[in-house]
């Protein structure tokens, strides 16, 4: 069968999300794509780059296009409007946030017009999402084992680290935290029954190579489903978030995109803007960082009355995190909460599973000091996973949905 020539486009803007990198690697690996990959975010390749949307039979924009951000891929709308060929979009980010808002990556959608819709979501999920976009076939493709950069590490009982994690610590935009509260829980207990753990949230991320060296050092890792319960298209929650912040705050508030701001943005590097940040800190904050300077109390009184159980979305918006693949990849235990993680991954099986109100948390820590159970497990979500959810899978499934437009 003809090979399809696919132009990717992507941001190569952080080596710590491992995706962005096991994406390019996979698109470049299929046997039956012939891919070319261009980074968007130097402006001066856009020319270039115009050019090669207009005449590319498939133009595929990754999660890096508009997962933190669609400016790079707006200033592409006139070619991608005119392209002769069809264009595939994997969107990034599923989640409400201050900044980049999910309204204005639904406004890019809709201008660009893709004709397919790769998402995290469920697919039922997906399809009431981003149904505002016309003629867009929306179809669930989630992340993968690559493994090729994820290999199994030792067998268990020679690890050093009993229980180990990083990630991001979520805003309050997001609407939830139960990452949190678990990472804080299973530290705290876990070393007080003496664990050996080395947990982090939001602190400095790995790159892949790290990544996957730390995987290999652990026993166990600990998450959640990634995203939120909350989860709209119009951005309300997060006005009222920021409205609630700013009333709090008082003070100057300057809105991120206000003309000051995108001239700081053009004017002045990026190590001199944070310099003028930190020095006007107590008296002036821009809105999209208004959670960063609210005390607890604070952030738990704008959760309490922002994120009503009647605002939750209705279809599941939680999804698997490429964490979940990374961790079966290097056979370390998961413990997860309870979640459906897109149907993936089963609990007993694949993972000690962590009610939602953690109130089994020292029996999952029992769990932990049976190492024959522990090791059935996880060569058992390796093998499992390894069979039917690596990124071949994925690529197969783009070909598929990529011949079929």
């Amino acid at each position: 069968m003809e090979r399809l020539p696919l132009l990717v486009l992507v941001r190569n803007i952080t080596r710590t999300l491992s995706y962005y990198d096991d994406w390019q690697d996979a698109l470049r690996g299929h046997p039956a794509f012939d891919s070319d990959i261009e980074d968007i975010e130097p402006l001066d390749h856009h020319p270039r780059i115009r050019t090669k949307i207009e005449k590319a039979p498939f133009v595929v924009a990754l999660h890096s296009t508009n997962g933190n951000g669609t400016k790079a891929l707006d200033a592409l709308t006139g070619a991608l409007q005119s392209r002769r060929g069809k264009l595939a979009v994997f969107v990034g980010n599923e989640v409400n946030l201050a900044f980049p808002t999910m309204r204005s990556k639904l406004d890019t959608l809709k201008a660009i017009r893709p004709e397919f819709i790769a998402t995290q979501l469920l697919e039922e999920t997906g399809r009431w999402y981003y149904e505002e976009i016309e003629g867009a076939a929306v179809r669930n493709i989630t992340h993968g084992i690559n493994a090729r950069a994820f290999r199994p590490g030792p067998p268990l009982k020679e690890r050093p680290i009993d229980i180990g994690a990083r990630s991001d610590r979520y805003n309050i935009y997001v609407g939830d935290d139960q990452r949190v509260a678990l990472h804080d829980l299973v530290k705290a207990r876990a070393k007080e029954r003496g664990f050996r753990t080395d947990i982090v949230l939001g602190g400095e991320r790995f790159d892949r190579n790290g990544w996957a060296a730390f995987l290999g050092k652990a026993k166990t890792t600990i998450a959640t489903e990634a995203g939120s319960d909350f989860l709209d298209r119009d951005d309300r929650l997060s006005a009222e978030v920021t409205a609630l912040l700013r009333r709090e705050r008082g003070g100057l508030v300057i809105k991120h995109e206000s003309w000051p701001r995108k001239l700081s943005r053009k004017l002045l590097p990026r190590s001199a803007r944070h310099w003028v940040a930190r020095r006007l800190a107590n008296s002036m904050v821009e809105d999209v960082h208004l959670h960063r300077t609210a005390d607890d109390a604070v952030i738990d009184e704008v959760r309490r009355k922002v994120f009503r159980p009647e605002c939750k979305s209705p279809y599941p918006t939680k999804v698997i995190s490429s964490r979940h693949f990374d961790a079966a990849a290097c056979k370390t235990l998961q413990i997860l909460t309870s979640g459906r993680y897109n149907d993936m991954l089963t609990p007993g099986r694949h993972f000690i599973e962590i009610d939602q109100d953690f109130s089994n948390i020292d029996d999952v820590l029992d769990r932990l000091t049976d190492l024959s159970f522990c090791q059935k497990m996880v060569d058992d979500a390796f093998d499992d996973l390894m069979a039917s959810h690596t990124y071949a899978h994925r690529m197969a499934d783009l070909e598929s949905a990529l011949r079929s437009l």
